[in-house]
């Protein structure tokens, strides 16, 4: 009985962080549906955003899944992000 407890307690872990990580890109929105993003060494545009993985469709119009937590601890780009830059005049 304790090795189940012991096996579902880490397979709850993976869940948890999960459900984590989609409330915490629910509330700070890094990127939303439409935006261009790479994660790992995946590039597609977010489809659909849910709160334990978010649908990317790449270029070849192949839906991935991919577990929020990768969002959060894994390196994303954006490229849809914009940023405001200063307008330099010069004199």
């Amino acid at each position: 009985m304790a090795a189940l407890s012991v096996g579902l307690g880490f397979g709850l872990q993976e869940i948890v962080a999960n459900f984590i990580c989609g409330l915490i890109i629910l509330f700070e929105r890094p990127f939303r549906v439409g935006d261009v993003v790479t994660i790992g060494d995946q590039t597609g545009t977010v489809t659909r955003i849910q709160i334990r993985a978010t649908t990317v469709t790449d270029f070849d119009r192949r839906e991935l899944i991919v577990p929020n937590k990768e969002f959060i601890t894994g390196k994303l780009i954006n490229w849809s992000l914009q940023t405001l830059s200063p307008e330099w005049s010069s004199p």
